[in-house]
């Protein structure tokens, strides 16, 4: 089973439009971590997919930002109906963990682990989902192929995608700090664009919704996997 799964980091609406319509044409769902009030990502504008937080806490780390509460109870007010954690930059501690428990989230992928491995309750109660590819990180290797062959059909497999890297198909780091300043510009950000047709993120996205796999949401997964093992199992 294949989980896509995508931070939606500021995105544009344009983008992100640009998204559903190339999900849509496969007909595969996905779960989309929020930054920001967005038209395009909520509860009832995606109905076919599912909308989890994306918490960023990185003007924490540097001494300025706000209280970590404050920053995911301010997410949960936008999508309510969050079943879902992934933390912008993988950044979080315990605290954030129990505080998104006490706020009825169930699970959280932020966990990066370039290998199949099973989800797993942790203290807190939530159900940690670990994922396997990460977009960014097959730019920096210059791996932007799939191997779906030596991936256990019978273990869920969760890739992690950035809309702004899908509608510019990145290919190099270098692209994207020249595109950054165009995340607003939908004309100025279409002219830093990989040919669609050569290999990027997009071009992987691509490939992978028109493989043979079946395609699920970390919530229908989470929620199999609770009524199959108890919290009182847990570690």
């Amino acid at each position: 089973m294949i989980a896509l799964t995508f931070d939606i980091d500021w995105a544009s609406d344009f983008i992100l439009t640009d998204l559903l319509e190339l999900l849509a044409k496969s007909g595969a769902k996905g779960t989309f971590f929020a930054t920001h009030e967005s038209k395009i990502v909520s509860d009832h504008m995606v109905d076919d997919h599912e909308v989890g937080i994306h918490p960023n806490f990185n003007p924490n780390f540097e001494g300025k930002g706000e209280n970590y509460k404050t920053i995911i109870n301010r997410l949960i007010d936008l999508y309510p109906k969050s079943t879902g954690v992934r933390f912008h930059s993988l950044g979080h501690n315990a605290h954030c963990i129990l505080h998104c428990s006490q706020k009825g989230i169930l699970y959280d992928s932020s966990v990066y682990y370039p290998y199949q491995s099973d989800s797993f309750y942790d203290y807190s109660g939530i159900v940690r989902v670990p994922f396997q590819v990460s977009d960014m990180q097959r730019v920096i290797d210059n791996n932007l192929t799939i191997d779906f062959e030596n991936i256990n059909p019978s273990k869920l497999y969760v890739l992690a995608f950035h809309p702004f890297h899908i509608f510019i198909n990145t290919s190099s780091m270098e692209q994207v700090q020249a595109a950054k300043s165009s995340l607003r510009n939908y004309k100025k950000l279409s002219t830093f664009k990989t040919d669609y047709n050569k290999k990027g993120v997009r071009y992987l996205l691509e490939k992978i919704l028109q493989s043979n796999n079946k395609f699920i949401t970390l919530n229908d997964h989470v929620n199999n996997f609770r009524s199959k093992i108890s919290i009182h199992n847990k570690i």
